[in-house]
């Protein structure tokens, strides 16, 4: 008699969820893509602010404007990108219709694949940069899959228990379910003392139980006779027990459960450091100074490096030397054009494109010591955010081994969208090698005369 109250309990269970659905959709619709930007640099569109050379054409010698012409620190200043607006972003994008080479069905799988971080003469170019992007561009793309289907599964938990509702439904609406409830109904009229004794009769002879209901309780007995065979009642419970494997079910909650303090953990963490942020900016405020402050620390230290960079290039000993060679060879090349009767629109002799290309190899020189600087604050932000990612991959990971490849059930589905919930904080520490792209380079100067 107990199997029938415990398949009525078995529906129960399998119905609380259903209260979730609502909250569930809210969360899919707050689902966020990454952010998707070209790779690439701004580079200035006139001549005069990728030079710093000022023109002065009212000067003129035979048939060219030929012109002395005055350098002034705007020469090295122009070279530097702007320190305004700048977050970190990633910039990833493959051609219309291209497919990585490449994908991940778990955060271990793409935690496996992690490219190195590129070496500071990988990215102190600007064609350096575009290489390293391209041999990470398949990785990159292939993390924000992963991270999108992740995010799926608010929706794939959703739909797994509408599909255990159905179930559920259907099994109760069953002629076989119907009489068990009967049966259940009429057991409930009997008084605690007298559920006991039938209970222990049934335990030690089923037929000699039957024939006390009998004749004890009539209305009781005639409605256990009218149920279905055996076979029948036991295949209907199979079917809702089916619906959820409760002792993975367990498991399963138990991992969801740290999965789930965790999201809490980092919710409060990034609201403690964003209400220091905003008392540290209203101080600065008050001061006069100026304050970086990005979404979240890693953020806040990647602005502050560039900053520094950007800032360092005007007070360089490079960029003074820069200026110096410049300005001699400034004077070399207008004494050139007063003997040889030439002008800007000539061209100018080889010693100017050399003059050119020592300068840039100064250039070079500066940037890479910066990129040092770079490489080892994305290489710190690394280490720092490693060990909580690496919880987080270690409880996917015991999800999936609890699953052991079989079909995902509702609550499997269920504490999967606790992992992907987190789906944003692990594809970001995947994809911080991409900071890389955004190393601030000083730029050259033309070594080619424009005519």
């Amino acid at each position: 008699m107990k199997k029938f109250f415990a398949f009525a309990m078995i529906a129960a269970l399998a119905l609380t969820p259903a209260s979730a659905q609502g909250l569930l959709k809210d969360l899919g619709n707050k689902a966020l893509n990454a952010a998707k930007e070209k790779v690439g640099e701004k580079v200035s569109e006139t001549v005069s602010e990728k030079t710093g050379i000022k023109m002065d054409k009212s000067k003129s010698s035979g048939s060219d404007s030929s012109s002395s012409v005055a350098v002034d620190e705007s020469y090295v200043t122009n070279l530097t990108a702007s320190n305004e607006d700048w977050k970190p972003a990633s910039a990833i994008e493959g051609e219309e219709g291209y497919e990585p080479s490449i994908s991940f069905a778990t955060y271990s799988a793409a935690i496996a694949a992690m490219p190195a971080l590129p070496s500071a003469a990988d990215i102190c170019t600007a064609e350096g940069k575009e290489a390293y992007a391209k041999k990470v561009l398949d990785y990159d793309l292939a993390v924000e899959l992963m991270a999108a289907e992740y995010l799926s599964a608010v929706g794939q938990f959703t739909n797994t228990t509408a599909s255990a509702i159905g179930a559920v439904d259907a099994a109760l609406s069953s002629d076989e379910m119907a009489a068990a409830m009967e049966v259940a109904e009429e057991w409930a009229k009997l008084p605690e003392a007298e559920q006991n004794k039938i209970e222990a009769m049934a335990e030690k002879d089923e037929n000699a139980a039957r024939a006390y209901c009998k004749t004890n309780h009539p209305a009781l007995y005639k409605k256990m006779m009218a149920m279905p065979t055996d076979s029948k009642m036991q295949k209907k419970a199979d079917e809702v027990n089916n619906i959820i494997d409760q002792e993975k079910a367990d498991r399963y909650s138990a991992v969801g459960d740290k999965l789930s303090d965790i999201q809490t953990k980092k919710t409060e963490e990034l609201s403690a450091y964003l209400t220091e942020s905003v008392k540290a900016a209203a101080k600065a405020a008050l001061t006069g100074k100026d304050v970086v402050m990005g979404a979240n620390p890693t953020e806040t230290a990647l602005m502050t490096a560039r900053n520094e960079i950007v800032k360092a290039w005007a007070k360089s000993a490079e960029a003074k030397q820069v200026l110096k060679m410049e300005e001699e060879l400034n004077k070399k090349v207008n004494a050139w054009m007063k003997q040889n009767k030439k002008g800007w629109n000539d061209e100018l002799p080889a010693f100017w494109a050399e003059g050119r290309k020592a300068q840039n190899e100064v250039i070079d020189k500066f940037n890479a010591a910066q990129a040092e600087k770079w490489i080892e604050c994305i290489s710190k932000n690394i280490e720092t955010q490693k060990e909580g990612v690496s919880e987080i991959v270690a409880l996917d990971d015991e999800l999936e081994a609890i699953r052991d490849g079989a079909e995902g059930d509702m609550v499997y589905w269920q504490n999967k969208m606790y992992s992907g919930m987190l789906s944003m904080t692990v594809s970001n520490y995947l994809l911080l090698h991409t900071m890389a792209f955004e190393m601030p380079l000083v730029q050259h100067v033309p070594e080619v005369n424009i005519q």
